[in-house]
């Protein structure tokens, strides 16, 4: 009798000492699960972003559209008026689409383009390249692409700027958060030669605005187009579905510690 006792006494012991095995082996899987579940879905999640471009998103019809807004500017940091008018320019197959504001205006100056067309637009001396969109400022204005941010977070911004003018551009532009400049830069002449390009990034809450602007840099306004091409964009928020699996999973494991304690 006492050797059946004991030998069911080890058996029970062993058994209980795999099992807690097992339980511990469960549970170190199930918390790599979680880890790995709110790793795999966030990094999903982040890897992406929204993206905004002056060219793409450029709109011949709507002021503001979007997250963009065309307008004027007194001075940096000063009063923003935005363009009340559209036009669209053609000349054999090129085609040109700009605002500006024929109650201020010189010279049709200050204004903004985009060149979607495929093709070169090139009347007078503005040279205007297909798959760049542009700016001129007026006597005592800069021309602005307006960007307000529309969540808040850290956006990364890539710019182009160069001479848009045969006649040779003479402007400086900027690429301005209100109170600073983030970049500032002079184009001289027209071309790729005359490019400067800028790569960065900013935070900004929403509603915070982010200016891309042209000035005439005191020395006169004329044969001042000037090209532009810019992209802004931020990470996307992870869902709170990802963090939900991970939170669920982790509190499986607790609930299987409790269970083998």
């Amino acid at each position: 009798m006492k050797t059946t006792q004991t030998l069911l006494a080890i058996q029970y012991k062993s058994e209980g000492s795999i099992n807690n095995q097992r339980m511990k082996q469960f549970q170190k899987k199930l918390a790599r699960c979680a880890v790995m579940g709110m790793i795999l879905c966030g990094g999903a999640s982040t890897a992406s972003a929204a993206t905004y471009s002056i060219t793409a998103d450029f709109s011949s019809t709507a002021n503001p559209v979007g997250v963009w807004s065309y307008g004027r500017l007194n001075a940096l940091d000063g009063i923003f008026t935005a363009y009340p008018h559209a036009a669209t320019l053609t000349s054999g197959s090129a085609t040109i689409n700009l605002w500006d504001d024929p109650s201020h205006s010189s010279i049709g100056t200050p204004s903004l383009w985009n060149n979607a067309s495929g093709f070169e637009y090139h009347v007078g001396t503005p040279d205007y390249l297909p798959g760049w969109a542009g700016f001129h400022p007026g006597p005592d204005a800069l021309s602005v692409y307006r960007f307000t941010a529309p969540v808040t977070g850290t956006f990364s911004i890539v710019a182009d700027f160069q001479g848009a003018d045969t006649y040779g551009t003479s402007t400086q532009v900027f690429v301005h958060k209100a109170g600073s400049d983030l970049y500032s830069a002079s184009i001289n002449g027209n071309g790729n030669a005359t490019r400067q390009s800028y790569s960065g990034s900013v935070f900004l809450s929403a509603g915070n605005y982010l200016d891309f602007a042209v000035g005439n840099r005191g020395n006169g306004y004329l044969y001042d187009s000037t090209a532009i091409r810019a992209v802004v964009s931020a990470p996307v928020p992870v869902p709170a579905a990802a963090w939900l699996l991970g939170s669920g999973l982790l509190g499986l494991v607790g609930v299987a510690r409790r269970k083998a304690a």
